[in-house]
């Protein structure tokens, strides 16, 4: 049970790494033409590499982070609300972004 608990947390923690990764990632490619041209060209569409990149973020993040949690006791109750308020964080970055852009034209 240690261990389940130990990866869940790794996973919460990776979720707002990812996150935060991929509203980051948004906006610099909608803001940096080479970084998106580079994506669509390794990956055949920006949105495509966007994808992979965000999950090996995310994948990474569990590897380095579970040996790391370890027995570390971190209250399930407080990394939910982190993650939670952490993932609405990234998703309020994007709209902020978007709409600053919209107005902006």
């Amino acid at each position: 049970m240690a261990k389940v608990k130990t990866l869940v947390t790794a996973s919460l923690i990776a979720l707002i790494i990812a996150s935060l990764f991929s509203a980051g990632l948004t906006i610099i490619k909608e803001t940096d033409e080479p970084i998106k041209n580079g994506l669509k060209l390794a990956f055949g569409h920006h949105w495509i590499g966007h994808g992979v990149l965000t999950v090996l973020v995310f994948a990474v993040s569990i590897g380095i982070l579970y040996p790391i949690v370890g027995g570390r006791k971190i209250p399930a109750e407080k990394l939910m609300l982190w993650s939670s308020v952490l993932v609405f964080i990234s998703v309020l970055m994007i709209l902020v972004f978007y709409v600053a852009e919209y107005l902006a034209a």
